[in-house]
């Protein structure tokens, strides 16, 4: 027996929201776990230098592959691959912060990067890879969904999937 047409639009006009919790970083209070010892992080390091070195990698962006190219890495910009010295490597890496501050528009917001600071935040751009296609640039569309779908997390520092729709058009 069908339901009367009021009860049917009673129903779907109540507001259906998810209780959270307030929005706060983690911290991790035990030390790292280290599955791997000393030698075979070192084996793994020298491995992607030489893999940097002679294989290289693809980077899509001219603005990035002139910057490297700047610092000295080899750049191939028909292949868009580039490939780097390890004494390249090193000296980036020397320079590189132990953390880092993302700051939000709301200071309270602000996210901690490195650290003993547990991170849950979406990674990666708007790369979409349909089945059975090759990887496509990013669009719109599959930006927006990422959008709410990360701003639907408790613990993921998003913005509202509503500001992205202005973004989108």
């Amino acid at each position: 027996m069908a339901r009367p047409a009021n009860l049917r639009r009673k129903r779907h006009t109540q507001s259906r929201t998810i209780e959270r919790l307030p929005w706060r970083q983690g911290v991790n209070p035990h030390p790292p776990v280290e599955v791997l010892s000393a030698d075979q992080i070192e084996a793994i390091h020298r491995a992607s230098l030489r893999v940097l070195a002679e294989i290289g990698m693809r980077v899509d962006s001219e603005y990035v592959r002139k910057i490297l190219a700047d610092a000295g890495a080899e750049v191939d910009h028909e292949s868009t691959i580039v490939r780097m010295d390890g004494a390249m490597i090193d000296e980036f890496m020397a320079h590189a912060p132990a953390s880092f501050t993302i700051h939000a528009c709301n200071p309270a917001r602000d996210v901690v990067i490195g650290g003993n600071i547990i991170t849950f935040e979406p990674v990666g751009g708007p790369q979409s890879r349909a089945k059975g296609k090759h990887e496509s640039s990013g669009t719109g569309g599959p930006f927006l969904t990422a959008g709410k779908r990360a701003s639907a997390s408790p613990r993921m520092r998003r913005e509202p999937a509503w500001r992205l729709t202005a973004l989108s058009q």
